[in-house]
């Protein structure tokens, strides 16, 4: 029961991933297909450009960096089911009794 939640959580976890970077690509191409139209009417004055095409280009580059996040953030979800796991397994009989190995686990009440 607990590994199938764990599974549907990095299901959903990852097919969220998922959608944040076919937003990032949508918004990435939006912002380039706006930049080279406004790229094309400035021909005229090369030298300078604009506020809307410097805040283009920082949107571009906004929207690559999360677009890489969202690989990588797939790829590391993807992994989890391959990662070993690094916490010791605790034998508890020993912790209870450390000094005694008899056959009783627990001590009986009242004594």
């Amino acid at each position: 029961r607990c590994s199938s939640n764990v599974k549907y959580q990095r299901y959903s976890t990852l097919e969220q991933a998922e959608r944040k970077m076919e937003e990032a690509k949508i918004q990435k191409k939006e912002a380039i297909a706006i930049l080279r139209g406004k790229e094309i009417k400035r021909e005229k004055g090369k030298d300078r450009k604009g506020i809307l095409q410097k805040t283009l280009l920082y949107m571009k580059g906004l929207c690559e960096g999360m677009e890489q996040r969202s690989e990588r953030m797939i790829q590391m979800i993807e992994n989890i089911g391959n990662m070993p796991s690094q916490k010791p397994k605790v034998n508890w009989q020993e912790r209870i009794h450390p000094k005694t190995n008899e056959g009783q686990p627990f001590p009986e009440r009242g004594k």
